[in-house]
């Protein structure tokens, strides 16, 4: 089944926040449908200056929050905006490069460039005193970031696990062979020879230069790892430094690692932190030394992206975490008079389905045509074909106000019926009241997660719109003045109204008009001329008179024509 495009922003759950365009470039890539390919960006709460991209990896509506910047400062002020615009998210990704511990102190693990270091927790380690010897961190209770909740704490705990650690190892390979079919992201392993480590008091002699041009000779550590051929990127899980400056300092780095039990450096974890369930994935591009160069972010950005993709596919999704209600309607066409057998308008039906398929925001098509052409018809052919794309179809008679306000009395006994628990719809019935019941339905079908329905508008033949809305042809009739138009005329602009007061306030679900008039202009013209085609016309009066015995031949071609264009009302 193909995946439909969230209708709101309400339903994104995962954020991924990228400090560098590559990072954003190499995350962007694995998205396995890009939601801006469907439909223009999503709407944001007012002062929220992000940029976002929006997307489904695996089974996840993903919203990635591009930031102007790196450091803690920037990384706090994305997620609380973000978390403002999309207030459902469960998990928020931090996705990038960073320095990595060579070597582990605990465990003498190696830590290579190109592996990725998923953070069990944050340690915020340029935050304390500085005194006249030393510094001292604050890592009281209150100043700490805590640890990962439990939903978070649970899922690293099976993937550090022998079994889980391998098969996320092995998607991580696959996930990187896509990015870097990307030629443009210069995703390329960098080679053996270029991932150097030095002894930690070996310093860089001009920052600026890199260690070719200035000559770099120093004793390099031996990497087992390396000694194997190109490595695959390891997955390490541990704690993660996080602070405001670059950390460019091996015995630094080593002092840290001891005292803190960290594995790797980065900047922006610990401006998350406090806004949203976080996990730091970060791909290791220097040793966090003085040697630090650039080489290596592009490969580093690409297993990082690769490795969220992987953990993606463990994180379970909520089942509508924030969907409280039910709002299926049972099918019905109850009420509406239906053809033994419908037939022609193919081109017509599909037109219908194009305009409606749209995912984004609210869909509307004003069907219109002479009077019996066929319209009504048309689009019970339609909800026939296409009904269960919508969680409830209602059906209204939209030929006057008064036939209108008794549709949405039905509408109203229906949804009670379906759901007796809603107490303003039985209020609303039990009121008799028909503004109160239209209100009723109308905040129903408002409601956020209410936005796969389906309304009817059959009939509309007397529009009565704002001047806005007029073509020229309205201008035209309104000029003529009263004196001038036949009794009928008179008659009509007396049940004449507006049917967009009977719409519902949020710009969601899908509306069909059928009308007579061609002068609205409040949604996606259809205009539905009449049978030309004999065999068509033919086909109609099969079905409709329930005569199979009528041939071609047997009329002339006008004749047939116009008998099916009567029998198609």
């Amino acid at each position: 089944m193909t995946p439909r495009r969230p209708a709101t922003r309400l339903d994104f759950e995962v954020a991924i926040i990228c400090a560098l365009s590559i990072e954003a470039d190499a995350v962007r890539e694995l998205f396995d449908r890009d939601w801006e390919d469907d439909g223009p960006p999503y709407d944001k709460t007012s002062g929220d200056p992000n940029a976002y991209s929006a997307g489904l990896v695996g089974r996840h509506n993903v919203v990635l929050a591009h930031m102007l910047g790196m450091g803690k400062i920037n990384a706090a002020a994305v997620a609380s905006n973000c978390r403002s615009s999309f207030p459902n998210i469960r998990l928020a990704l931090v996705v990038g490069v960073c320095g990595a511990v060579p070597i582990v102190p605990k465990t003498k693990n190696e830590i290579i460039l190109g592996d990725v270091i998923v953070s069990t927790g944050v340690i915020q380690y340029d935050f304390g005193r500085r005194l006249p010897e030393r510094f001292m961190r604050k890592d009281t209770l209150l100043d700490s970031l805590g640890r990962p909740n439990t939903e978070i704490r649970a899922l690293l705990a099976k993937l550090g696990g022998m079994h889980d650690k391998k098969k996320l190892s092995g998607k991580l390979a696959g996930h990187l062979d896509e990015i870097q079919k990307e030629p443009e992201l210069e995703a390329e392993y960098p080679s053996i020879a270029n991932d150097r480590l030095f002894d930690p008091n070996y310093r860089h002699i001009e920052d600026g230069e890199s260690c070719e041009e200035c000559g770099c000779n120093g004793e390099l550590v031996r990497r087992r790892r390396l000694d194997q051929g190109i490595p695959q990127p390891a997955v390490h899980f541990g704690l993660i430094a996080s602070g405001d400056t670059v950390m460019k300092d091996g015995e630094e780095r080593d002092n840290i690692a001891r005292q803190e039990g960290v594995i790797g450096f980065e900047m922006e974890g610990a401006g998350m932190w406090d806004t949203f369930p976080c996990i730091v994935i970060k791909g290791a591009c220097d040793y966090a030394d003085s040697h630090k160069a650039k080489g290596w972010q592009r490969y580093a950005a690409a297993t990082a992206a690769a490795c969220t993709k992987a953990f993606l596919e463990y994180w379970v999704p909520a089942v509508t975490c924030h969907i409280t209600k039910e709002y299926t309607l049972a099918f019905s066409l109850s009420g509406v008079t239906d053809v033994h057998e419908f037939v022609g308008r193919k081109d017509e039906l599909a037109q219908i389905h194009r305009a409606l398929n749209k995912s984004e925001g609210r869909r509307s098509i004003i069907l219109h045509g002479l009077g019996g052409i066929g319209k009504t018809q048309l689009v019970i052919k339609y909800l026939k074909n296409y009904h269960t794309n919508y969680s409830a179809t209602i059906w209204l008679n939209a030929s006057d106000e008064i036939s209108l306000q008794q549709s949405f009395y039905r509408a109203a006994e229906k949804i009670l019926r379906q759901y007796p628990a809603l107490l303003f719809i039985k209020t609303a019935i039990a009121s008799q009241g028909p503004h109160e019941i239209i209100r009723a339905v109308k905040r129903w079908l408002d409601e956020p997660d209410n936005d796969r329905w389906l309304l009817v508008f059959d009939n509309y033949d007397n529009p009565k719109l704002a001047r806005e809305d007029w073509s020229v042809n309205d201008e035209e009739n309104t000029n003529r003045g009263v004196d001038e138009q036949s009794a009928e005329e008179a008659t009509t602009l007396t049940k004449a109204y507006d049917i967009r007061t009977f719409f519902p306030e949020n710009y969601q679900g899908a509306i069909i008009i059928a009308t007579r008039s061609s002068e609205i202009r409040i949604g996606e013209s259809i205009f539905l001329k009449k049978f030309t085609e004999v065999e068509d016309s033919l086909a109609v009066l099969r079905s409709n008179s329930r005569r199979d015995d009528i041939e071609n031949g047997k009329a002339s071609e006008a004749t047939v024509n116009a008998k099916a264009n009567k029998y198609s009302r």
